[in-house]
């Protein structure tokens, strides 16, 4: 009831909006029904065709309420949250770095967080919150900042907003997203009506890229990164989407990629009948020579596990310069 008494009024769209919402439903028109690709499990193929179905049919302006976007990527009132909220709300930096990038936009209405009205009279979101505590816990075990990072790759970035969130805190380099065609025309629907993309038909900015085809990502991959922080300094986020892949593709994805300098994963130990655990178990073993692995309990459950890896290289820089 109090989120409902906090909602904010769609109001009229801003012209940057307007045009991005133009761009979505015309990359959605152009997608092929059966551009979907195999490897997707059955599940967000279901997604997919009712994600279709309420682009082009509905009004995405309230993206954030259909029932696909809160089912799959849309932390709301869950009590995990509310412990998260208190996590960040009792860090040290809580007024200086994690309030301000709590700050959420109305793009795609989200649900208010009932608990929460910034003295400016800003609101906040659960998705947002959740997304914030992603990476305060990454922050916190890893001694390393989302700023400190010249290059991000994201596994599935639902609708944009770790993206938005990683931006808002500091990052400045060049950000690649690897998901399906129609989350990526979502993403930047999002990404252009807050800014952080041009509205421009056709073109990509030069510092945040998607990719649905694994060739295409690895040869992007090859390149320097853009921004200004020391280049070679790498991030791979996966939370959740990584382990809900079709059966094999995980393994493929990652023997594909080269070794990043640190990882923030998030996964759930069996996904419709897949054993998650015991890939990461592996891949663990794997990247213990050259990475410092934390995993923990994540989402206030014992069958969602958070791995934070760092390089030992970049511990050890760390240790050297704090000496």
């Amino acid at each position: 009831m109090r989120s409902r008494l906090l909602d904010r009024p769609s109001g009229s769209a801003s012209e940057s909006e307007s045009q991005a919402l133009s761009l979505l439903r015309s990359e959605f028109a152009a997608l092929s029904v059966d551009s979907t690709p195999p490897s997707a499990h059955t599940v967000w193929q279901r997604f997919l065709l009712d994600l279709r179905s309420h682009v082009l049919n509905d009004d995405p302006r309230n993206f954030l309420r259909w029932k696909i976007i809160r089912c799959a990527m849309s932390a709301e009132f869950q009590d995990f949250v509310t412990n998260e909220f208190k996590v960040l709300r009792e860090d040290p930096e809580w007024s200086t770095r994690w309030e301000p990038a709590l700050q959420e936009p109305s793009i795609g209405n989200p649900c208010a967080w009932p608990n929460y009205r910034a003295r400016s009279a800003s609101y906040t979101s659960g998705n947002t919150i959740h997304q914030c505590f992603h990476l305060r816990q990454f922050e916190h075990f890893t001694n390393m900042r989302i700023s400190d990072f010249s290059q991000i790759l994201e596994f599935g970035a639902g609708y944009g907003s770790f993206c938005r969130i990683a931006h808002a805190l500091g990052f400045a380099g060049s950000y690649m997203i690897y998901d399906f065609p129609e989350f990526l025309a979502l993403q930047r629907y999002y990404l252009r009506s807050i800014g952080l993309l041009e509205v421009t038909p056709g073109e990509q900015s030069s510092s945040i890229s998607g990719y649905s085809e694994l060739p295409a990502l690895t040869a992007a991959l090859a390149r320097p990164a853009l921004g200004r922080q020391p280049p070679g300094r790498s991030l791979f986020v996966g939370l959740w989407s990584i382990s809900e892949t079709g059966p094999g593709f995980i393994e493929q994805f990652f023997a594909e990629l080269p070794k990043f300098d640190a990882y923030l994963l998030a996964y759930r130990r069996n996904f419709s009948g897949i054993d998650n655990q015991s890939f990461f178990e592996i891949w663990q073993r794997e990247m213990a020579a050259t990475h410092h692995i934390v995993e923990i309990e994540a989402a206030g459950s014992s069958e969602d596990r958070y791995l934070f890896v760092s390089s030992k290289t970049e511990l050890m820089s760390v240790a050297d310069h704090s000496n």
